[in-house]
């Protein structure tokens, strides 16, 4: 297995039916979160990660964090030791990339809101995949594209590595969920058909104080 630090990024690529492992050294009490990439370098690996004890017995085991294709989590460390992370392909297909982050970096699922008006400063809050809120930001963007997506970073107090979220940033004047919109009460399952090229589908429905969505 190859050596890694508690704060580590490194690059790999998938060995088919052999998995890749690293050796991490923790203290106890340390907690490490994990993830694995693959998304945003355009790579076709469907990414698994797996933690062991020092005695070889499985701790974690993630294929997707239930809301994205890769899979990351957070785990608190008991006992001291050198552990071990596997990394491979659910399919065991070969050649496929990806970046493998060791860190303290927070385990976000969503943003909210999930977009902004350009020009405008809006306070972003970063939620858990309980809907449960780790901490705010400010954001503001006054140059780009139109409609363009963001990618905003969230660091808590006292942490040394981050996590990214992509944010919707439209114009001033756009306007969202127009009478045009699907209007639909909650809890709902709705199936649709991008029919139109650059017109996007719009759903509304009724938020109320304190509701949190985990799955859209």
């Amino acid at each position: 297995a190859q050596i890694i630090g508690n704060l580590t990024s490194i690059f790999g690529a998938s060995r088919g039916a052999e998995s890749d492992f690293y050796k991490v050294t923790v203290e106890a009490g340390k907690t490490l979160s994990f993830e694995v990439l693959t998304q945003s370098l355009l790579s076709n690996m469907d990414p698994v990660v797996r933690l062991y004890k020092p005695t070889g017995e499985l701790l974690m085991h993630s294929d997707d964090d239930g809301a994205s294709v890769e899979p990351r989590f957070q785990y608190r460390f008991e006992t001291a030791g050198d552990y071990l992370v596997e990394v491979r392909d659910a399919r065991y297909a070969a050649g496929g990339v990806y970046y493998l982050r060791v860190g303290d970096f927070p385990i976000v699922s969503s943003a909210k809101p999930s977009g902004y008006i350009r020009g405008e400063s809006t306070t972003i809050a970063f939620l858990d995949t309980m809907g449960h809120s780790l901490g705010e930001k400010a954001v503001s963007a006054t140059h780009g594209y139109p409609n363009e997506t963001e990618w905003v970073s969230f660091k808590p107090a006292g942490a040394q590595s981050s996590s990214w979220l992509p944010v919707r940033v439209v114009n001033p004047g756009s306007k969202i969920l127009e009478k045009s919109a699907v209007v639909t009460t909650l809890p709902a399952s709705l199936y649709g058909n991008l029919a139109e090229t650059g017109k996007p589908d719009l759903i509304k429905f009724q938020g109320l104080q304190g509701l949190s969505l985990i799955h859209i």
